[in-house]
């Protein structure tokens, strides 16, 4: 049982990065978008010194555009290509395409992050960042993908997620203090910003990396926060994920 069960999760797992890969620039178009924000930091005059406070959010990003964008996807099996009809007739359980898909979302945001990890090492010497990014994808990851895959089988057809995804995606990203840090907010704005989770990502990335940043939250009470999502959303998408599709 428990060899069928790992050839279903492996079998599923290639299956879903060789789909998301199809498209030759996926991985290289990714950490350009991600990178574009420090592009125009740099040519506004950002210093060295500053430039990885924004870095941080470039390595971070990958992890909401990919755990975002399976809503989209799983709507699409769901209602165009009928793959999840498929699936309620093979003996895969619900939970086995859950876990490839949160399992491909955190390879393939690692993959397009690995210039900007780079890059910041180089820039910080810190090689904390190394491990530290790999535990933040990981947690962002099971924070957003189980949400993203629940709404997207509920959904009943291609209209109603539309670029949901996208904005979505844009909202996590450029609105909260994950490009930029929280001290620009007003103040009764800071803890609410740092308190989105790709904020909080970005806030321990930058604290735990840099020396002489001061967070406005301890980088620990934020992972603590950030492991009790990853935890609640995995608790929900066991309950709430299943193949029935009316």
């Amino acid at each position: 049982m428990a060899r069928s069960l790992i050839n279903q999760l492996y079998g599923q797992l290639a299956s879903i990065i060789v789909s998301q890969t199809r498209y030759r620039a996926v991985l290289i178009a990714l950490p350009i978008v991600s990178l574009l924000p420090a592009y125009f930091a740099l040519i506004y005059g950002l210093g060295r010194e500053e430039f990885p406070l924004i870095l941080a959010g470039a390595v971070i990003s990958p992890s909401v555009w990919f755990s975002i964008g399976f809503m989209q996807d799983i709507v699409y099996e769901k209602v165009e290509y009928r793959y999840l009809e498929m699936l309620i007739a093979s003996p895969m359980r619900p939970l086995i395409y859950a876990a490839s898909r949160l399992l491909a979302g955190m390879l393939l945001a690692m993959a397009s992050m690995l210039p900007m990890v780079a890059l910041y090492v180089w820039l910080t010497k810190s090689l904390i960042l190394i491990p530290l990014s790999v535990v933040l994808t990981l947690l962002l990851s099971m924070t957003l993908s189980p949400f993203s895959m629940v709404l997207g089988l509920r959904m009943a057809n291609i209209k109603e997620v539309g670029s949901l995804p996208s904005l979505l995606s844009t909202f996590m990203v450029f609105l909260p203090p994950v490009y930029y840090t929280p001290n620009i907010l007003p103040e009764w704005l800071r803890i609410p910003g740092v308190l989105m989770p790709s904020a909080s990502a970005a806030e321990i990335l930058r604290s735990l990396s840099m020396h002489g940043y001061e967070p406005i939250i301890d980088p620990n009470i934020l992972l603590v926060y950030l492991i009790a999502l990853a935890f609640s959303s995995t608790i929900i998408l066991y309950f709430k994920f299943n193949w029935s599709l009316d």
